[in-house]
């Protein structure tokens, strides 16, 4: 089964937490409503940009370095605490 970027972007859209849905690259290709409105802009101003627009911290992403397809690296756009975290 293959998903399409509109039919994951539609799911979370739906969501009421902050979702950024990056390429293979690590740049914005989906923002949904919720992270807009975090955020203060929306997906069109950020579609292709580094993730490092949004997330200072993500700098140091590099998909092509990482262990790409067997481990999955989320960095939140917010976090309860007030610091910024990176999840494995």
């Amino acid at each position: 089964m293959t998903l399409s970027l509109a039919s994951v972007s539609r799911t979370f859209d739906l969501l009421d937490i902050p979702i950024t849905l990056l390429d293979i690259e690590g740049r914005i290709q989906h923002l949904n409503p919720a992270n807009e409105r975090l955020l203060g802009r929306t997906v069109d101003e950020l579609r292709g940009q580094p993730i490092g627009a949004i997330l200072p911290d993500a700098l140091a992403f590099s998909p092509r370095s990482s262990s790409a397809g067997r481990s999955a690296r989320c960095f939140p756009t917010s976090d309860p605490m007030g610091r910024w975290s990176r999840w494995r």
